[in-house]
């Protein structure tokens, strides 16, 4: 059975001329979990913006489902494949936290019904206060704008979820739901991809890539 998120020698590089990480070929099946794990400056938020075609790669191919992901910019591609949260501008400063969750949906064809169980999880209590959604992402703390990001990556109904450094300001007491949220989805069949400088999520039965200072 093939991977449902495979990478075969992606070579991502920054400022198109410096190759940080090279030849990455990793594969997560259906319920399967990784992690990029490294300093700061290792390359692994390279590898992650390449498989998303967000940063120039000289060669590989990212498929998912055994399709090739395409040139598109991960945020048109459309629903059933990719959720992702960017720590880099993790939402658009102008939209109302509102208009987040509803084009996510949108662009995840999600119900009316699934979309209010989902933001009633426990993780996203934060996001539940008193006007918040009604007011503009860019006025939103850095932890609620990690929220944000993580509630609409997952309300795309995505087969494989990339999450950049999700625990970045959030509260300690949030993790162990945000690890629930994980085998949640993962029970599902979806594939999690999180990229963290700290072992910060101990995903239970995830493999990990080590990204080694300066990259390899």
């Amino acid at each position: 059975m093939a991977a449902l998120l495979e990478v075969k020698g992606l070579d991502p590089r920054y400022q198109r001329d410096v190759a940080i990480v090279s030849r990455l070929s990793f594969s997560v099946d259906a319920g399967g979990a990784l992690i990029f794990r490294g300093p700061n400056g290792s390359g692994k938020t390279t590898a992650l913006l390449g498989l998303l075609g967000a940063t120039p790669f000289s060669s590989g191919e990212v498929l998912i489902d055994a399709r090739p992901l395409g040139p598109l910019p991960w945020h048109r591609i459309g629903p059933g494949r990719l959720g992702v949260a960017l720590q880099r501008e993790p939402v658009f400063p102008d939209l109302t936290g509102q208009q987040h969750v509803e084009l996510a949906c949108q662009l995840g064809a999600v119900r009316p019904v699934a979309r209010r169980d989902m933001m009633d999880l426990p993780l996203f209590e934060p996001l539940r206060k008193p006007t918040l959604l009604e007011r503009r992402a860019g006025s939103y703390s850095g932890g609620e704008q990690r929220l944000l990001s993580i509630a609409c990556a997952v309300l795309r109904s995505p087969r494989a979820l990339l999450l950049d450094e999700p625990t970045a300001g959030l509260q300690p007491t949030l993790l162990p739901l945000l690890l629930e949220l994980l085998e949640r989805l993962r029970s599902t069949g979806v594939a999690v991809l999180v990229v963290e400088h700290l072992a910060a999520l101990p995903i239970p039965g995830a493999a990990v890539i080590r990204f080694p200072v300066g990259g390899e």
